[in-house]
Order: C-alpha cells, then structure tokens, then sequence
C-alpha cells in the first residue's frame, strides 16, 4: 500500500528541520526516524505515533486512536 504523500508532506512541515531526523520507506509506508529510531511513521493514510509507555494508557482514550 503506499503511502499519502500529502500526509507526509504535513509531517515534514510541522518536524521542520530537526537535526539527526531522517525519513526512511518502509513496509509500504514512510517512517521518520532520530537517531535511527522510529517516532512518527505513515502507512496508507493513517498516521501512527510512538507514544511512551508512561502514556499509553492515555493514548488510547483519545477517540482517533485504535
């Protein structure tokens, strides 16, 4: 599946020019990546976050997350 491209670009706006932040395509999707580890990625149209576990639980109350 790719990946919403205008999605990605809303991304790139709102990450700026952050140092060490590389995006990398992965499984169909893109991810953005620091220091080589995955915070925000894009699969299809849905965009997934990498949320602490300190606020997990948090998370998944907000109704656009599953």
């Amino acid at each position: 599946m790719a990946f919403d491209e205008g999605l990605a670009q809303r991304v790139r706006e709102a990450i700026g020019a952050l140092p060490r932040v590389t995006e990398r395509r992965m499984f169909g999707g893109l991810a953005f990546m620091f220091e080589g580890k995955m915070f925000v990625g894009i699969s299809g149209s849905k965009l997934l976050a990498r949320v602490g576990a300190d606020r997990y639980q948090d998370a998944l109350t907000l109704p656009t997350c599953a």
